[in-house]
C-alpha cells in the first residue's frame, strides 16, 4: 500500500511539474527529445567513422574518395556537435530560468498563503523546509528535472540503438549485458532508497544549522550573546548540530560508496566477457578489422549506455524525491479563498459556542496531507489550551482579556481572528459560522497588534500603510501617526516618515526602540481601519508615561469599533466595558472592574497584588525625587 501511494505521488508530482514547465515555456518539453536525437547521432558517427576508414584502407579505396568521405563525415559531425551543445545549453538555461522565475515564486507564494494551523505544526515546518531545499540550489534538486529526463531518454535510446548493432554479432551477448545491467539497476535503486531514509533527518539538521547561522546574528541577539556570555553555549550547540549533520552525511556517503563498488565490479565482469567473445570472433576471421572496431566500440557503448541508464534511473529517483517533496508542500491546504463573499452588517457580534482548541489536533497527515480531524473532540480536557469556552461579544464593546502567563489569552485572540480553527465548537459572527468565510475576507474584519510583530526593511510610511500611495491614505497615515503617539519619533528621523528601517538589510537605516516599534505597530493597526481592533499586550514595551498616554487615548482609538485588549497589567482594564479573566484556557470570571472587585475572586487578588507593587514603586520614586 505504501509503495503504491509513493508511485501515485511520483506520477502526480511528475504531471504537476510537467504542467508548470509547459506554463513557463511550452517548447521546454521538446528539448529532451531533440537533445536525445543529436546525442545519439553524434555517438553513432564517432563509432562508424573508424570502420569507414579501415574498410576503405583494406579495400584499397582511392585517396581522393577517402578524403571526400572523411570531409563529409567531419562536416556532419561538426554540425551535429554544435547542435548538441546548443540544445544542452538551452536545457540548462531553461532549467535555471524555471527555478528562479517559477519554482521559487511558487514556494514563496505557498509559504505566505499556507493555512496558519499547518504553518504552526511541526509537520508543516518540516514539509516547508524540505520543499525549500528542493528549490534552493541551481545545481541539484527540482531544477535537475529536465536534465534527468534528458539523461533517461538519451541512455535508453542509446542502449536500444547500440544493442541493435551488437545484436547483429550475437544475441547471447546482448542477454548477458542486459542481465548485468538489471543487477546494476536494482542495486542502484536499492541504495538510493537507503539514502533517502535519511532525508527527514537531513532536513531537520539543516533547519537547526540555518537557525544558528541566521537567527543568532541579529542586533538583539548580539547584545544577549555578549552580555550573558552565550558564545560558549552556542559553540557547544553548534558542535553538536554539526556533528549530527556529519553523521547523517556519513551514512549517506556510506551507501554511495557501496553503490560505486558493486557497480565497478559488475562493469568488469560485463565488459570483460564481451571483449573475450569479440576477440575470439576476430581471431577466427568471422569479422573484418573494420567490423572489429565497430563492434568493439558498440560493446563499449552498450556498457556505457547501461551504466548511464543505471545512473540516470538512480539520479532521477533522487530528483523525483525532491519533486515529490515540493509537490506535497504545494498540496498542503491554503487559507480558504474560494468561498463566496459574505456581507456583514455593523455592529459585529462574536459568539463562542463551546469552543475548545488543542495544538495536538493541528497535525498534518503524512500520507494524505490533510489536517487530522478524526481525533478532535476525543482528547481529554488537559490536552486543550482553550477548553469549552462560551462568550458573546457585542458590537462596539470594549473587552479586556487578562490572566497569568499561559492562561490562553493569545490563543484566544488567534481563534477570534481566524488564524486558528476551533478543535471543537463554533465561533459565530453575527450568527454566521466563522468557517463559512473565506479567510481573506474574514481577516479584513480585524486589525491586530501582536506581541511579536515584525518591522519590514522599508521606510516608516510603508511599514504602516504597506505601500499605499493614494492621497487620502497619506492623510490617514499622518492621522494614525498622531493617534499612536509616534509623531515626535517620526519628526526626529532624518527623512521623517520616509526614513528606512532595518539596519541588518538596508544601509544607513534606523533602528527603532522597543517602545517606538510598539507605537508603529499600533499606527499600522489603526491605519487598516477595521471594525474590530485587537491589542495583544500593546504597552508591554512602553514606559509608564507612554502607557498612560495610550490609556487616555483608548476611547478615541477604539471609537466605533469592537475592541479586545489583552494585558497582564490589570490597571489597563478599568476603561473597558467588560473584563474576562482567563485561567488554564477557560473563563473563570467575567464582569466590570467593580463587579469583579466585589466578587473578591482571582481578579481582585491579582489586582491588589499589582496595585500594591505600583504604590510601593510610586512611593520609592517620590522619595528619590525628594532626595535629589
Amino acid at each position: 500500500m505504501h509503495k503504491s501511494q509513493n508511485l501515485m505521488a511520483g506520477f502526480q508530482s511528475f504531471r504537476y511539474l510537467l504542467y508548470q514547465i509547459c506554463q513557463y515555456r511550452w517548447y521546454s518539453v521538446l528539448l529532451p527529445v531533440i537533445a536525445c536525437v543529436t546525442q545519439i547521432l553524434l555517438s553513432l558517427i564517432l563509432i562508424i567513422m573508424p570502420k569507414i576508414v579501415l574498410d576503405a584502407v583494406q579495400e584499397s579505396v582511392s585517396a581522393v574518395l577517402l578524403r571526400n568521405q572523411i570531409i563529409q563525415i567531419g562536416v556532419v559531425l561538426a554540425v551535429i556537435t554544435i547542435a548538441n551543445m546548443a540544445v544542452h545549453n538551452a536545457l540548462i538555461g531553461c532549467s535555471q530560468g524555471f527555478l528562479y522565475t517559477t519554482l521559487t515564486v511558487l514556494w514563496e507564494k505557498k509559504a505566505v498563503s499556507l493555512d496558519y494551523a499547518v504553518f504552526l505544526s511541526s509537520e508543516g515546518k518540516l514539509a516547508m523546509e524540505k520543499a525549500r531545499q528542493a528549490v534552493s540550489s541551481p545545481n541539484w534538486g527540482v531544477v535537475e528535472f529536465l536534465s534527468k529526463i534528458t539523461s533517461l531518454i538519451e541512455s535508453l535510446a542509446g542502449l536500444v540503438v547500440y544493442c541493435a548493432i551488437v545484436g547483429r554479432l550475437h544475441f547471447f551477448m546482448i542477454a548477458v549485458l542486459v542481465l548485468m545491467f538489471g543487477i546494476e539497476l536494482v542495486w542502484g535503486v536499492y541504495t538510493e532508497g537507503k539514502k533517502q531514509t535519511y532525508k527527514d533527518d537531513r532536513a531537520a539538521a539543516d533547519r537547526r544549522i540555518n537557525y544558528l547561522a541566521y537567527r543568532t546574528n541579529g542586533l538583539q541577539e548580539g547584545k544577549d550573546i555578549r552580555i550573558f556570555s552565550v558564545s560558549r553555549l552556542l559553540e557547544q550547540i553548534g558542535q553538536k548540530v554539526i556533528s549530527d549533520k556529519a553523521q547523517i552525511e556519513g551514512n549517506i556517503q556510506k551507501w554511495t560508496t557501496y553503490h560505486l563498488a558493486v557497480t565497478a565490479f559488475l562493469i568488469v565482469i560485463r565488459d570483460g566477457f564481451a571483449y573475450l567473445i569479440l576477440c575470439w570472433l576476430f581471431i577466427q576471421n568471422n569479422i573484418s578489422l573494420g567490423d572489429f572496431t565497430l563492434y568493439f566500440a558498440a560493446i563499449t557503448g552498450v556498457g556505457n549506455w547501461l551504466t548511464k541508464l543505471s545512473d540516470a534511473v538512480a539520479s532521477y529517483v533522487e530528483t523525483n524525491h525532491y519533486i515529490v517533496d515540493f509537490w506535497k508542500f504545494m498540496q498542503l491546504p491554503d487559507e480558504e479563498t474560494h468561498k463566496k463573499p459574505i456581507t456583514i452588517d455593523k455592529p459585529i457580534t462574536f459568539t463562542f459556542q463551546n469552543v475548545s482548541f488543542s495544538y495536538r489536533t493541528e497535525n498534518i497527515e503524512a500520507q494524505d496531507l490533510k489536517i487530522k480531524t478524526a481525533e478532535r473532540g476525543s482528547l481529554e480536557a488537559d490536552t486543550y489550551c482553550i477548553h469549552n469556552l462560551n462568550l458573546e461579544m457585542k458590537g462596539g464593546e470594549k473587552i479586556a482579556v487578562v490572566g497569568a502567563n499561559g492562561a490562553g489569552k493569545t490563543t484566544f485572540v488567534k481563534l477570534l481572528c481566524g488564524a486558528l480553527r476551533p478543535s471543537t465548537g463554533k465561533i459565530l459572527v453575527n450568527g454566521i459560522d466563522s468557517q463559512d468565510f473565506a479567510r481573506c475576507d474574514y481577516y479584513k474584519l480585524f486589525a491586530v497588534v501582536l506581541q511579536k510583530a515584525q518591522i519590514l526593511p522599508v521606510n516608516v510610511a510603508d511599514n504602516i500603510a504597506f505601500g499605499s500611495k493614494e492621497e487620502d491614505n497619506k492623510k490617514r497615515l499622518q492621522l494614525c501617526i498622531d493617534l499612536a503617539g509616534l509623531r515626535e519619533t517620526v519628526e526626529a528621523l532624518p527623512d521623517k516618515e520616509h526614513t528606512m528601517l532595518g539596519k541588518r538589510i538596508v544601509d544607513n537605516a534606523v533602528e527603532l526602540s522597543g517602545g517606538q516599534k510598539q507605537r508603529l505597530f499600533l499606527a499600522r493597526a489603526l491605519y487598516k481601519d477595521t471594525p474590530v481592533l485587537v491589542l495583544d499586550e500593546p504597552t508591554a514595551a512602553l514606559d509608564a508615561i507612554a502607557e498612560h498616554d495610550i490609556y487616555q487615548k483608548y476611547s478615541q482609538l477604539t471609537e466605533g469599533k469592537t475592541s479586545i485588549f489583552v494585558s497582564h497589567r490589570l490597571a489597563s482594564t478599568r476603561f473597558c466595558d467588560r473584563i474576562i479573566f482567563m485561567e488554564k484556557g477557560a473563563i473563570v470570571e467575567c464582569g466590570t472592574h467593580s463587579e469583579l472587585m466585589q466578587l473578591n475572586g482571582k481578579y481582585a487578588q491579582m489586582f491588589r497584588v499589582q496595585s500594591k507593587y505600583y504604590q510601593q514603586e510610586g512611593m520609592e520614586n517620590a522619595e528619590k525625587w525628594e532626595n535629589a
